[in-house]
């Protein structure tokens, strides 16, 4: 039983993410500050952005990745369920918001409370997650939360992937 619960744990995708990083040498820091992957166009808006990934659980569930720019850049990428037969399956999307879009997307986020959500310990292996790091008019957040934080901030993220993505 107890070599089970260590090979379910060494299975799941959070620790295999984390080996990598440790083997790699990219541990993450909290205390550095994280700049987006996405490059915004206008130098205004450089220091808005907000990553937001989700899913796991489990090993060969989907993930999601979400990154938007402060000049509304949006870029998608979905690891569809994988059984383990073969490689998963990615697929990645780019789209654009308005500027006033943009805008009203980031303030409703801060409005909701974005910038007070906090780190949730995990309690066990196989468990949903979500990492959020962001950049908003000088508020900087990075937190990883067991399953998803609360609902107003989640379904708002869920109406963007909409827009992105229709069919999922």
């Amino acid at each position: 039983m107890r070599n089970y619960l260590i090979w379910k744990f060494v299975t799941t995708p959070i620790f295999v993410f984390m080996l990598s990083l440790l083997i790699t040498g990219c541990a993450p820091s909290l205390e550095q500050p994280t700049a987006s992957p996405v490059q915004p166009t206008r130098q205004l808006d450089a220091h808005n952005f907000i990553e937001y990934s989700f899913g796991g659980g489990e090993v060969g569930a989907d993930w999601t990745e979400l990154v938007i720019s402060g000049d509304g850049h949006i870029a998608y990428q979905y690891t569809f369920p994988n059984n383990g037969l073969g490689p998963a399956e990615l697929l990645s999307k780019e789209y654009q918001l308005s500027p006033a879009e943009t805008e009203t997307f980031f303030k409703s986020l801060v409005d909701e409370g974005l910038f007070d959500l906090k780190n949730v310990d995990f309690r066990g292996v196989d468990v949903p997650v979500t990492i959020i790091k962001a950049s908003i008019d000088g508020h900087q957040l990075e937190v990883t939360i067991e399953g998803t934080p609360d609902e107003s901030i989640h379904g708002k993220i869920r109406e963007i992937i909409a827009k992105v993505h229709p069919e999922k």
